[in-house]
């Protein structure tokens, strides 16, 4: 009987110390509402429902209006930061559920905010590694690119100095070509003078060898030959284009479709 009682006993004060415990129990689970502005927790529901019906912008607004009234109220900022994921907004995700736990929550959240944390945390490692590799390969392709339109601005300088080269040569010849034909018509009146038959004197008997009239028609058809030597040299050699150059800065800046492939397209 003795053994009976005491076991009563100790089943009644079992059951007095968990009336006891629990307010404290839902104190710790609750406590959040009790402390919480009837605002903010209506709030705080109207996100919920909101998230429910897969409104996440209007859970967004809720849970922020939440958070800006309760910056440590722990359920919002977690409910905030699975609306972010759901709304594709990883990084603030990340900033929420690391505020959410440093808020310590409950044992189940605090595990999910961790392993949400750590997938998150790893998915920006590889994402940053992604676009660092990116930015390096970016950075080749634009590299290769210049030294292709480099290579194509000296090739076209060379082309433009031997186009240049030409358009001088034809001149210089023609040039040449008409020194000689007006060089042959002083010697032919020289020639004229010291072997002629022109005895012209003028009125003081003054000896004035070759008459002004020959004199000028040698010169004059001497220089239409050279005239004429001139401007078909000029006509050839304008007939000699000379291409316009490019925008070489532009071109290295612009990196057309090169870049998405990874190198830089070359030029004919």
């Amino acid at each position: 009987m003795r053994s009976i009682k005491q076991q009563r006993s100790r089943t009644a004060g079992s059951a007095r110390a968990v009336v006891k415990a629990l307010p404290l129990v839902l104190a710790i689970v609750f406590g959040a509402f009790l402390t919480m502005p009837c605002a903010a927790e209506d709030y705080y529901k109207m996100g919920c429902e909101a998230y429910e019906k897969n409104d996440f912008r209007q859970a967004k607004r809720c849970f922020e209006y939440v958070k800006n009234q309760q910056p440590k109220y722990w359920p919002a900022r977690y409910q905030l930061a699975n609306t972010f994921m759901k709304l594709g907004a990883k990084e603030d995700a990340l900033a929420e559920y690391q505020a959410c736990l440093e808020q310590m929550p409950d044992f189940k959240t605090a595990q999910y905010c961790k392993a949400a944390i750590a997938g998150l945390s790893k998915e920006n490692a590889s994402r940053q590694m992604r676009e660092s590799l990116s930015a390096r390969r970016d950075s080749e392709a634009k590299s290769r690119h210049e030294a292709v339109i480099e290579d194509q601005k000296q090739r076209f300088e060379a082309n433009v100095q031997e186009l240049r080269s030409k358009r001088e040569q034809i001149m210089s010849e023609a040039k040449k070509q008409a020194d000689v034909i007006l060089s042959d018509a002083q010697k032919q009146i020289k020639d004229l003078e010291e072997n002629g038959n022109y005895w012209v004197r003028d009125q003081t008997g003054k000896h004035l060898g070759v008459p002004y009239r020959v004199r000028n028609q040698i010169l004059s058809e001497a220089r239409e030959r050279a005239d004429r030597i001139m401007h078909d040299a000029e006509v050839r050699a304008q007939g000699i284009k000379i291409p316009e150059a490019p925008d070489w800065e532009a071109l290295k800046e612009s990196v057309p479709a090169a870049r998405r492939r990874g190198y830089p397209q070359q030029g004919r």
